[in-house]
């Protein structure tokens, strides 16, 4: 069995403050420690928490006098612990399957290709084979994931191509939430029961409909995978080989890379790991690539619609969108009952930036850099969004709930709640009830009120449009209409 790696060195240490789920106080004083499982707070106990080898994160420990010989110093055990990981594994697999296919059924029970599922990757890798599209820039960046995907649908049938592009984005979804509960990200979030509650509110995540099992926009968990992979402790070579595959294809896809590449170079200056080096290497020649590309490709966005920037649509857009969608729920479902939503939506970005901002300043290094990650993909998508080709892209924007754009900045909001919520201490008391009741709200109406996902129109028949398709003569042109409302494709019989 490889080791993980869990002794960083003493530079690491000198810059690391307590990680997720724990909280170390000066000696003497009393500890607060956040944990799920087995009561949500240890309130006010006497210190029982001690730091673990060099990395300068605390684990939750049982007293000395009951600690089992067999338990391993400065590690608490629960039931939840005593799983095998592949066992854990699994079954957050399945949990999140099962999630996925209850929040939209009509998506699972009639698969359907989705934007550029066929308008771009399928009927690219049909019309001009499997290889030369790989090389193809869209929208000025290289998407490589999507188009290998494709180009295994062209040995399915084609009858059965949106069910497997829908098995391989489901997969791609649960994957982020798999790698959580393994022992890879103890380094960062000692507590199991925290990172399996983080799992849980991943799959239920409000404000994400479109990225929800659809393989256009798979590349935003992938990215979210790479960057767990990017903080993670290294696995030894099985998980090597893991990692490189995740890391490559996300930076081949999309332009995650141009920020995943600084984020990686910080883990490695801190911890100065040679995996990290490796990985940060990989990644900033991937980066260059795509800059190189996108510089060249000669793709234009001037055919979409100008942006439209004014202050009140970046009030609705950061604190309606994203902050009000990720605690409330859609706008939809409270900006109508309210007398001013631009005032509402300031107010809401105030209370999202108080929680980003504290992240940033008393945080640790993986979680301020998931929010600088999180927020610089934001600010690149607001400078130069893929939104409409009508009105003004800041304008759609503020009426697009479940955008992928809000995906990344929601699973960081998300994360800093929870953070703070876990520093409930003398001084901090404030902090921690107002942190748990956001968190109460983002359960009770965010994830209430965002669950079910709606059917996009139209609702074409596939069976029967793949049905006529294979019964045309060879070289005829076949239009298949597809979801959202304005998507086609064509595709010239073999």
């Amino acid at each position: 069995m490889n080791r993980i790696e869990s002794a960083p060195s003493s530079r690491f240490a000198r810059h690391r403050r307590t990680g997720l789920g724990s909280r170390r106080e000066p000696s003497g004083a009393g500890t607060v420690s956040y944990s799920v499982g087995g009561g949500l707070l240890y309130v006010f106990a006497p210190p029982r928490q001690r730091l673990t080898g060099a990395v300068g994160i605390t684990h939750d420990t049982l007293p000395a006098q009951t600690a089992s010989p067999s338990v391993a110093p400065g590690r608490r055990t629960t039931r939840l612990t005593s799983v095998p990981t592949p066992v854990l594994v699994a079954l957050t697999a399945m949990v999140g399957v099962a999630i996925a296919v209850a929040r939209c059924p009509s998506t699972i029970r009639h698969p359907e290709l989705y934007a550029e599922d066929g308008l771009v990757w399928f009927s690219d890798a049909y019309n001009h084979g499997p290889w030369r599209p790989l090389l193809w820039a869209h929208t000025g960046y290289l998407q490589t994931f999507p188009r290998l995907v494709a180009d295994l649908g062209l040995l399915v049938p084609i009858r059965r191509l949106p069910l497997f592009f829908l098995v391989v984005a489901v997969a791609v979804q649960v994957l982020p939430a798999c790698f959580l509960v393994t022992r890879r990200l103890e380094n960062v979030i000692p507590s199991l029961s925290v990172r399996c509650v983080l799992a849980l509110l991943y799959f239920l995540l409000p404000n994400s409909q479109e990225v929800n099992a659809n393989l256009t926009n798979a590349q935003w968990h992938l990215a979210l995978l790479a960057f767990l992979v990017v903080i993670a402790a290294d696995g030894g070579w099985p998980w090597r080989v893991f990692d490189l595959l995740v890391v490559a294809l996300s930076a081949l896809t999309g332009p995650f890379v141009v920020v995943l590449a600084p984020v990686s170079l910080v883990v490695y200056l801190v911890r100065r790991r040679r995996w990290s080096g490796v990985l940060t290497a990989l990644l900033f020649t991937v980066a260059i690539l795509q800059l190189i590309e996108f510089a060249t490709s000669g793709t234009s966005r001037s055919h979409f619609a100008p942006l439209g920037v004014t202050g009140p649509r970046l009030f609705e857009i950061l604190g309606g969108q994203v902050v009000g969608g990720t605690a409330v729920g859609p706008p939809a479902t409270y900006v109508g009952h309210l007398p001013s939503s631009p005032v509402l939506s300031f107010l809401l970005l105030l209370a999202g930036a108080a929680f980003v901002l504290f992240a940033l300043w008393r945080g640790p290094l993986e979680l301020r850099l998931l929010n600088v990650f999180a927020g610089a993909i934001l600010l690149s998508a607001l400078a130069s969004p893929v939104v409409s080709a009508v009105g003004f892209q800041w304008q759609n924007l503020t009426v697009d709930p479940g955008a992928r754009y809000w995906f990344l900045p929601t699973c960081a909001l998300v994360v800093d709640v929870i953070w703070a919520g876990s520093h409930l201490t003398p001084r901090n008391r404030l902090l921690a009830v107002v942190s748990f009741a956001c968190l109460a709200c983002i359960v009770v109406f965010g994830v209430r009120n965002g669950f079910e996902y709606q059917a996009l129109t139209p609702r074409p028949d596939w069976a029967l449009e793949s049905n006529a398709f294979t019964h045309v003569p060879a070289g005829t042109s076949y239009t298949f209409i597809e979801t959202p409302a304005g998507f086609s494709f064509t595709l010239t019989k073999h």
